[in-house]
């Protein structure tokens, strides 16, 4: 599972796996994968290992991110699925339009200028972090346009399709 963690103003990748001898491969950023081992040890405290060393982390979900404190030091942390972010992605800048949030590839469009569709309807499939997400219609209404092809690679907040009152 990969997520996006913010500290202060800068954002890193983590990706946490299932290691086969126990606990987890955790690889931060471009860093390489450790090997890290632990559980609970209270409501929100937990031990964790790497080698021969060990610690005590704290962890806590807030209204404002998830509180840790790990070696007596506290940091408050915003931690985002990737996953479940593509997954709300639809609508964006205004009721008539589908764009998304996170680079990726379009893999495929699901619906033709001039097709109406119903809120909600999918319209197109954007890969992005090695996922399939399928985008769905803000509002509903006529495809006036299409924006991208497929295979064609997209930034985050890209309109991708627009789409209008039918008349």
């Amino acid at each position: 599972m990969k997520y996006d963690v913010t500290l202060a103003d800068e954002t890193v990748r983590i990706d946490v796996s299932r290691h086969p001898d126990g606990g987890w491969w955790v690889a931060v950023g471009d860093g390489p994968r450790r090997h890290i081992q632990g559980g609970a040890i209270g409501a929100a405290e937990f031990q964790i290992r790497e080698g021969d060393r060990v610690r005590t982390l704290g962890l806590k979900r807030t209204d404002r991110g998830v509180a840790m404190q790990l070696a007596g030091h506290g940091v408050l942390a915003d931690v985002v699925d990737p996953r479940r972010a593509a997954l709300s992605l639809a609508g964006g800048r205004d009721a008539g339009s589908v764009s998304t949030q996170m680079p990726g590839v379009i893999v495929r469009l699901l619906v033709e200028e001039g097709q109406t569709v119903a809120e909600g309807d999918a319209v197109i499939v954007v890969e992005a972090m090695k996922m399939e997400n399928e985008l769905r219609a803000s509002s509903a209404g006529v495809v006036q346009a299409i924006h991208v092809a497929p295979g064609q690679p997209v930034e985050a907040g890209e309109l991708l399709v627009s789409i209008g009152e039918e008349t």
